[in-house]
């Protein structure tokens, strides 16, 4: 069964690899109109080189994805994956969860990834690259879907407070994750022009981008280390380990 899972999970990784280009580029051009009253009038209008090369570039990706979509590959794929999944509906292959509680499967997977997101928060330093922070956001958005599916078994107020810390790191991370590609693609777009007004212009917007990043860096320092707290962390504790214990001794 892991060799199955682990063949659909390269799978749907690839797929996601595909996907991430055409979603990055759709909010980096949403987001260029945000940058105008930051430029100069004749910056601003040089920047239309850019969005020309933005939006070339996004329908490449675009066109990368919708072939492997149309792809008989995929089709059999997903076709496999769906009878996997009926087939597993009807012959239990969690035999260590069955007949588990719900509540204690919930406690154990909220605990795993929450001391998941400690770890590798353990790891981030000033040079961290941007891989790594964005392996962190995809771990802390695992534990906030978690806790968001599983959020009828615990008391909603406390959950509540516990999942905006979650989502303050995600947006911190988001941000920076999301400068670093930008700024990708504006020193590529810088490499292969020869309009030198348009470069000047897409210099100045690096420079802002660069600033953008800096503070999200540093607004997800500051919420992670209260994420990572003691009296953060005895919360946690206090919801995913003794909440149900205590409810049981009632």
């Amino acid at each position: 069964q892991m060799c199955i899972r682990d063949r659909y999970w390269r799978f749907f990784s690839r797929l996601g690899k595909l996907t991430n280009p055409v979603r990055d580029l759709d909010v980096f051009l949403m987001q260029l109109e945000n940058y105008q009253p930051d430029l100069e009038t004749s910056d601003w209008q040089q920047l239309q080189a850019l969005r020309d090369y933005l939006l070339l570039t996004r329908a490449e990706a675009q066109s990368k994805l919708i072939e492997q979509l149309k792809s008989s590959r995929y089709r059999q794929t997903i076709k496999q994956w769906r009878g996997h999944l009926k087939h597993s509906a009807t012959e239990n292959d969690e035999a260590n969860d069955h007949g588990k509680p719900i509540y204690k499967l919930a406690d154990e997977l909220l605990r795993e990834v929450n001391q998941q997101t400690l770890k590798q928060g353990k790891t981030i330093t000033r040079d961290s690259d941007a891989e790594t922070l964005h392996n962190l956001r995809k771990t802390f958005k695992q534990l906030r879907y978690l806790m968001e599916f599983f959020s009828s078994l615990y008391p909603a107020v406390e959950l509540r407070v516990l999942t905006q810390s979650l989502t303050d790191i995600q947006d911190n991370l988001g941000v920076f994750n999301d400068r670093h590609f930008q700024l990708a693609l504006v020193q590529a777009f810088i490499q292969q022009s020869n309009n030198e007004e348009a470069i000047k212009a897409a210099v100045k917007l690096i420079h802002i981008l660069q600033q953008q990043q800096e503070e999200a860096g540093r607004n997800f320092k500051d919420s992670y280390k209260i994420y990572a707290s003691s009296a953060r962390q005895k919360k946690f504790n206090e919801l995913f380990v003794d909440y149900h214990q205590g409810k049981m001794k009632l």
